[in-house]
């Protein structure tokens, strides 16, 4: 049996994948927060170009565009790039969140991050956002229901899973889990 270089496994112990831990860091229930993008693409500069000091960061994570922005122009940038030519992100794929709450975050960072991915079928491109959720404990966002109508349910889903309410949501209701689950 060969093995992956990435991948060790201890009997009685959970798997490792070295890209998930701190490299100075051995014990397995600590994961490490996922790097920052780097790099450029014309996208991401066309974004960074149209919203200036409100993205965080942008560029590239593993192949993907990813770009992060702050919450209140999440709305704005969403019918940015679906109605830019140059972009043309006619699609949402899918919305969700993130509890960093056991991850190595600094004081005063967000414990939620909304995440948020987009398509562009004309030019066979994915595009992922995302944003710090406001709120700490009880997290909000605008919701994109009125930018993209498939919006709807992701949003929903993330509001019963992850407890993410989104400000202008027309159905926020729970949509999978019972209505006695925390």
């Amino acid at each position: 049996m060969s093995r992956n270089p990435t991948f060790t496994h201890q009997m009685g112990s959970a798997p490792k994948n070295q890209y998930e831990t701190l490299p100075s860091l051995d014990v397995l229930g600590i994961p490490a927060a996922a790097p920052l993008p780097t790099g450029e693409t014309a996208d991401t500069t066309l974004i960074v170009e149209r919203f200036g000091a409100n993205v965080m960061a942008a560029g590239l994570h593993n192949g993907n565009q990813v770009i992060y922005i702050q919450p209140d122009q999440l709305v704005e940038l969403a019918q940015f790039i679906k109605s830019e030519p140059a972009l043309g992100y006619e699609t949402l794929i899918d919305v969700t969140a993130v509890d960093q709450m056991h991850l190595p975050i600094k004081e005063g960072e967000a414990r939620f991050q909304g995440v948020y991915q987009f398509r562009s079928y004309s030019r066979k491109q994915l595009l992922t956002l995302v944003t710090p959720c406001k709120g700490g404990d009880s997290p909000r966002l605008p919701s994109l229901t009125s930018v993209f109508r498939g919006a709807d349910w992701p949003e929903r889903e993330s509001y019963d899973l992850m407890g993410v309410t989104y400000d202008g949501q027309p159905d926020q209701r729970r949509i999978l889990m019972p209505k006695h689950w925390p």
